[in-house]
């Protein structure tokens, strides 16, 4: 498992994935060892294991994630990354209805609180946890700093005990902030359309526009 510097490809798409957290560093709940840093690639030819969407992950985690995995009762939280496989493939999915996909380069974009409980002690957050954490230019499109997204020290929840339900109403309450965040990227893309140089947008233009306005505020 290495770090990789290689371009993020255009086929990569958003994942997440549940990390223990130590000394304000995240690490692999499985393994103990692996560790996931922001704005850092991530490889492993042979797979690396995320979610589609944070509830997918909190139900994983407490489903399916083995109780003899290294760092189990340590502290929680949820990144945001970037996935892809090598050579183009599609991301593997594994069998008996498991929740996680396999894909072999991982970049962590942002970190999400995964439950209700305290927050972490900002004195032992790296400095890194602080900063402003964009999306990285190569993924194509424009950063922006969505409502969950914990950079700031004193936001990041952690994982306080296992109470499920705190659990899965906060996944809950952050795929909603992951839908409007992706909904005013699909609006910016749309706006990004320099309609100012068209004359007479076509009447469709005009519809689509309006629709995705009030779709977004509707959220």
């Amino acid at each position: 498992m290495v770090a990789s510097l290689g371009p993020v490809p255009r086929r990569a798409r958003e994942y997440y994935k549940a990390v223990a957290v130590l000394d304000g560093r995240m690490f692999s709940i499985f393994d103990g060892r692996t560790e996931y840093v922001l704005s850092r690639e991530l490889y492993d030819p042979n797979g690396l294991w995320v979610c589609p969407d944070p509830l997918s992950v909190v139900s994983h985690a407490r489903q399916q994630l083995p109780r003899r995995s290294v760092l189990y009762d340590a502290p929680r939280a949820i990144i945001r990354l970037l996935g892809w496989s090598a050579l183009g493939y599609s991301p593997a999915a594994p069998e008996y209805g498991s929740m996680k996909l396999s894909v072999t380069n991982v970049l962590p974009i942002a970190v999400l609180p995964y439950s209700a409980a305290s927050p972490l002690s900002p004195r032992s957050l790296p400095s890194s946890f602080f900063e402003a954490h964009q999306r990285p230019p190569s993924a194509g499109r424009r950063p922006r700093s969505a409502g969950m997204e914990v950079s700031a020290g004193l936001a990041l929840r952690l994982y306080g005990g296992g109470e499920p339900h705190s659990a899965r109403m906060q996944a809950q309450t952050i795929q909603l902030h992951e839908q409007v965040r992706q909904a005013q990227e699909r609006l910016d893309a749309i706006r990004a359309i320099r309609l100012s140089t068209i004359e007479n947008p076509a009447p469709w233009v005009q519809r689509a526009m309006h629709f995705a306005s009030r779709s977004l505020h509707e959220i």
